[in-house]
């Protein structure tokens, strides 16, 4: 972490705009990095964004390899509202592969995602094999059959209530097991787990990661999102990751490190039915203090 003074013109905005504030002025009033704080920089690159005249190093980052400059192409309220009312979850899908381009802008989106403590902790598996996927569901539809035995016993309740959290307990209660009962996931009527989607994003990280649960949802909502703007449909689902977590062989079959832990999926492809309205869902439960 260094500054070179030959390009300091000493306008002093990277420390006002750095997080962790380890920059400072010393008794030349030149600025610097304190040396007492450097451990807890989180390379977000804030310093070196607002350096007009790139004096500022962070540990590897490089002008070169890591900054572009900001494009000037913006979109305002309006259709940055009128996109978002277009967007559907989408769970019927045509019989067509993505390209592997829109593929590859959607990962280049997620790329832009804000972090919470480490950048690269999120892992992302791209699905697009039919053989794979079509292997995988008996034993998704067979983890869904065993919830549904496994909820009856009262002991198992209340350790999946223990381990998963009253959140996720409660979701599985009153969300998960009415289908569940109902034989929703039984691979003999409909794939209601992938939906027959040609492809699917799956969100891994090890499970003692910093903040990695958050991180894996903010970027599979810009996954989403891009999707929706390269004309895909997409829907974030939470069916995926539990399978995935308990059976090895899923693990085997996606590529998932065995010490990784699933945390969300999004299924994709192009919509096969075109919606003409937009759902309003107003949030009446807003405090303004």
């Amino acid at each position: 972490m260094k500054i070179d003074y030959n390009k300091c013109k000493s306008c002093r905005i990277c420390i006002n705009v750095c997080p962790s504030k380890i920059l400072d002025v010393n008794e030349n009033k030149q600025t610097y990095f304190k040396e007492g704080r450097k451990h807890i920089c989180l390379e977000c690159g804030h310093c070196m964004a607002v350096c007009s005249t790139q004096a500022i190093t962070v540990h590897s980052m490089t002008y070169e390899k890591d900054f572009e400059l900001i494009p000037k192409n913006n979109i305002n309220y309006t259709e940055f509202i009128d996109f978002l009312k277009t967007r559907r979850s989408v769970r019927e899908f045509k019989n067509k592969p993505i390209e592997k381009e829109k593929l590859q802008q959607i990962i280049e989106a997620v790329s832009t995602a804000p972090y919470g403590a480490e950048n690269d902790d999120i892992s992302i598996n791209i699905i697009t094999d039919k053989t794979i996927i079509e292997k995988s569901l008996p034993l998704m539809s067979k983890f869904y059959d065993n919830l549904k035995k496994w909820f009856k016993n009262p002991l198992i309740r209340r350790i999946i209530k223990k381990k998963e959290g009253i959140e996720t307990f409660n979701t599985i209660k009153n969300h998960l097991m009415p289908m569940v009962k109902l034989d929703h996931y039984d691979l003999k009527n409909y794939n209601t787990i992938t939906r027959d989607a040609p492809a699917i994003l799956i969100f891994h990280s090890k499970p003692n990661a910093e903040e990695h649960t958050e991180d894996a949802h903010i970027c599979n909502t810009i996954a989403m999102l891009t999707a929706h703007s390269l004309g895909l449909g997409s829907t974030i689902i939470g069916l995926i990751g539990p399978a995935v977590n308990k059976f090895p062989e899923l693990k085997d079959l996606y590529k998932i490190p065995p010490e990784n832990k699933v945390i969300t999926s999004l299924i994709l492809g192009y919509p096969k039915y075109k919606y003409l309205y937009s759902v309003k869902r107003n949030r009446q439960k807003v405090t303004s203090i």
